[in-house]
């Protein structure tokens, strides 16, 4: 699971800020005059990794809410660039066309003078497997991977974290307790600072290759949202597949169609002339009993949405995989969006400790009945394009349980809008 996202200088995130799904709160949580908070008890058992008489523990959904261009996008793209530099896929041979300083600069957005600006962009990334919490950190400048040191420590101890290894300069060595034998020479002549260590020794290390693992997950679910319309016909290409040969699959599927468009009475997958599948979905004939096929691209675009993103979500349910998603509310409806929300949050529906990270404008989810104060992340952007994230549950005047969504769309948590009306205001003719 992931803990923390922590970033600097990337985009228009230029101090340190962080992501944080770790949360402190607990049943005897008090409000500032000591009596107990009004939280509904069920809430609680959101709450990953607890143990009896611990605070601590790890929350499954991620709400990022705030104004347009406020940054919740580019917090989403900079998770998905450390995903890809964790896993080798940034600087590689694909990237060719882009200098290593080009790939950097791309990724910087605040507004500032280069004598002011820092020269590094720092990323760390912290994930719990298991008992034990594995924390990345390096940074990157122009001319490559900088600095590079990999911790960990037991989820619930309190001693010091320790280092399997720590690379402050490219090509000198600095042991840890756990230091790798992979800081050689060869290692610099084949990737010299284009590469992180871990992307190089993770994949069939016995203890790491399960972090490894968590990141390729993620970046098969990122990839989804900035594909191009010919990998998103693929996509459905291969759901329909997978709807042809599993059964199971189709009736789920089905079924939660159906929960959007009643009309839709049942789905298939075939094999075209070409060996490519196609995806149809039948409806009632409202003049007969028979029901009538449509080539899925004749279907609403929160339909296409639904099934595009069905296996994810079902793929992250089942093995507890993470599912990261920006605008996860554009063009579904409401009560679809909160119920994917309550899919995760719920341990009935999510018993493998899978994980939501979404950005969203309908603040309808925005529900004290379904969202933890410490699940929903405030995105704003101040002057000089400079974004910051605030937890509802770290804003000092917030003691209980408020209207959340009241609250938020009467500008109470910051990054509001300002008022269109005026400025669509038409000047007055007699003057």
């Amino acid at each position: 699971m992931l803990k923390k996202f922590e970033i600097s200088n990337t985009y228009s995130y230029l101090e340190r800020v962080a992501l944080d799904m770790s949360t402190a709160l607990s049943e005897n949580e008090v409000d500032e005059n000591g009596n107990p908070m009004p939280v509904d008890p069920s809430l609680y058992e959101v709450v990953r990794g607890r143990i009896p008489g611990r605070k601590y523990g790890i929350l499954p959904v991620a709400a990022i809410y705030g104004k347009n261009a406020s940054g919740k996008t580019k917090l989403i793209k900079s998770l998905s660039d450390a995903v890809k530099d964790v896993l080798g896929l940034s600087f590689s041979e694909a990237d060719a066309s882009a200098t290593v300083s080009q790939i950097v600069r791309n990724r910087q957005f605040v507004i500032m003078d280069e004598d002011k600006r820092p020269t590094s962009i720092e990323y760390c990334i912290t994930i719990v497997i298991e008992d034990t919490e594995y924390a990345l950190e390096y940074k990157i400048n122009k001319d490559g991977v900088e600095g590079e040191k990999l911790t960990y420590r037991k989820m619930y101890g309190d001693e010091k974290p320790n280092i399997y290894y720590s690379c402050g300069v490219y090509g000198e060595k600095n042991d840890g307790s756990e230091a790798l034998k992979i800081l050689d020479s060869e290692f610099y002549e084949m990737y010299g600072k284009k590469r992180l260590v871990f992307a190089f020794i993770a994949p069939t290390h016995q203890v790491l290759k399960a972090v490894f693992r968590w990141f390729r997950h993620a970046n098969e679910v990122l990839s989804i949202e900035i594909d191009t319309h010919e990998k998103r016909q693929a996509r459905l290409e291969e759901i329909a597949k997978e709807i042809d040969e599993n059964e199971q699959y189709c009736e789920q599927l089905l079924k939660i169609l159906k929960c959007a468009d009643k009309s839709i009475t049942g789905i298939q997958g075939e094999k075209g002339y070409d060996d490519k599948y196609i995806l149809w979905v039948f409806h009632q004939n409202n003049k007969s009993e028979a029901n009538w096929a449509h080539n899925i691209n004749n279907e609403s675009d929160g339909t296409l949405k639904i099934i595009r993103q069905y296996p994810s979500i079902r793929s992250a349910l089942e093995y507890g995989t993470p599912f990261i998603c920006d605008e996860l509310d554009r063009t579904l409806h409401p009560v679809v969006f909160k119920g994917l929300v309550r899919l995760f949050n719920s341990p009935k529906t999510n018993p493998n400790n899978a994980q939501l990270i979404f950005t969203a404008h309908d603040t309808f989810v925005l529900d004290s009945d379904h969202l933890r104060l410490d699940e929903v992340h405030i995105v704003d952007k101040g002057e000089f394009s400079v974004s910051n994230i605030t937890r509802l549950s770290e804003m000092p005047e917030i003691y209980t349980y408020p209207d959340m969504e009241l609250d938020f769309r009467t500008g109470i948590y910051g990054s509001f809008p300002g008022d269109i009306v005026k400025a669509f205001t038409v000047c007055d003719h007699d003057e």
